[in-house]
């Protein structure tokens, strides 16, 4: 029941590549009921809570709670030392799935006089309980940086976008450049030869107009 439950709000808040479950430890052979990734690590979710014990608290009283916290206590021993893994990419702290919110407040509750309070046994594990309630909680805030993972990697896609038009840029207006100073080249070629023409033509017109002035008057003979 608390597999189901945990995988029905797992597919509700999360995208499909963002958890997996029946995950399998590559070193150990162990298998954790749920992961979720973040970025290159996952953190490991584990929901096989001792429900039989609470239910023998339920059942006798008081006398059954010291048992409920003992199988508490080494169900926390038994996350911590299979499912945090840092050598296989786990985050140096796990879930416990509880499956309903009445056994999540007994475990809040229970304390005894040797180990305390329970909730804070299963912290100092590195091991954190979570109801429901509490699990779509986090849940909202793994989605939301979810959001923030992708907004931010649609950044960078858009800066290396960027950096790839810049240097488009720079290439076409190194390339403008060399253009540029060709045509002022042409233009500059032009221009004096253009200045050359014009006086070789004002040059020409002088030299007719001379020719013609120096000539002498043709004579009519008799």
């Amino acid at each position: 029941l608390g597999e189901a439950i945990l995988e029905t709000l797992l597919a509700d808040a999360l995208p499909q590549g963002a958890y997996a479950m029946q995950h399998r430890f590559a070193s150990t052979g162990s298998v954790v009921d749920a992961i979720v990734r973040s970025g290159e690590r996952m953190l490991c979710i584990d929901s096989k809570f001792p429900i039989e014990a609470y239910r023998r608290l339920v059942e006798t009283g008081d006398d059954a709670r010291r048992d409920f916290s003992l199988a508490v206590r080494k169900h926390a021993d038994s996350i911590a030392e299979k499912y945090i893994l840092p050598q296989e990419h786990t985050l140096d702290y796990a879930l416990m799935f509880v499956p309903s919110e009445g056994v999540y407040y007994e475990l809040v509750m229970a304390e005894d006089s040797k180990y305390g309070r329970l909730e804070e046994y299963c912290r100092s594990k590195r091991v954190f309980p979570v109801s429901p309630n509490a699990f779509c909680a986090f849940l909202g805030a793994v989605a939301m940086s979810l959001q923030g993972q992708k907004l931010e990697e649609n950044a960078r896609h858009l800066l290396a976008s960027l950096a790839g038009l810049k240097q488009q840029m720079d290439t076409f207006a190194a390339i403008h450049e060399k253009l540029g100073t060709h045509l002022r080249y042409v233009q500059q070629n032009y221009e004096e030869a253009d200045s050359k023409l014009n006086r070789l033509r004002n040059s020409l017109e002088q030299m007719s107009q001379g020719a013609l002035t120096e000539a002498p008057p043709k004579t009519l003979e008799p």
